[in-house]
């Protein structure tokens, strides 16, 4: 299944190169997610324009590499086995409330100019990310055990990683009678990160932080 879903993504990442992030394998993730929501699945029971409707949110992700870009810069404490190096994030975003688009950086702005804000926002390691998307490791098991912090709604944010992940023929209607990954959320589902930013990874805290667009 993951090398499957590495080889198809792959030639997704080659068709949009706008998606690649330098160091992230997330890159690839992103554009076989996008691909697939441009194209969904033939035998899928749910329309795009009615996948847009049932999530019907913004999402922004962001990503932290798995280990220094660059061993170079001096801006960041060096870590167990490294000389230092850049730890800077990347940021994609899914609107999936009308548009049905997935792109890197931050949602853009309205025709107004004002600033479009995601409603969940979602933060993990790369290999974390690419684990969830690749089966290795299942979203709620992620969120559980703090490797996925959450802002916003939980609910949305497992709709999202189904879509993603190699469980995304669920969210489509192809496998009848499937459980969706939000029934198995139930002792965190009650935590509060309504303080204007998600919680930093348990084992990753970056201060001071620029994302890599």
């Amino acid at each position: 299944m993951e090398s499957q879903m590495r080889s198809e993504a792959e030639k997704a990442l080659e068709t949009q190169p706008d998606m690649q992030c330098e160091g992230f394998e997330s890159s690839r993730v992103f554009a076989l997610t996008k691909q697939m929501l441009d194209n969904p699945p033939p035998d899928s029971t749910a329309t795009r324009k009615r996948l847009l409707r049932s999530i019907n949110a913004i999402f922004l992700f962001v990503i932290h590499p798995s280990a220094p870009l660059d061993a170079s810069n001096p801006r960041t404490r060096p870590s167990k086995g490294q000389s230092g190096g850049a730890l800077r994030p990347a940021y994609w975003h899914a609107d999936l409330r009308s548009k049905g688009t997935i792109a890197r950086g931050q949602p853009p702005k309205t025709v107004l100019g004002r600033k479009r804000r995601a409603d969940v926002t979602i933060e993990c390691l790369d290999r974390d990310f690419v684990d969830m998307a690749t089966g290795k490791r299942h979203a709620s098991a992620l969120f559980n055990g703090g490797r996925i912090k959450i802002k916003g709604s939980i609910d949305l944010a497992l709709r999202i990683a189904e879509l993603i992940s190699y469980e995304r023929s669920k969210i489509y209607g192809t496998v009848p009678g499937a459980p969706s990954a939000a029934q198995s959320i139930t002792s965190r589902e009650e935590e509060d990160y309504s303080d204007g930013a998600p919680a930093p990874v348990s084992d990753f805290k970056p201060q001071g932080v620029k994302a890599r667009l």
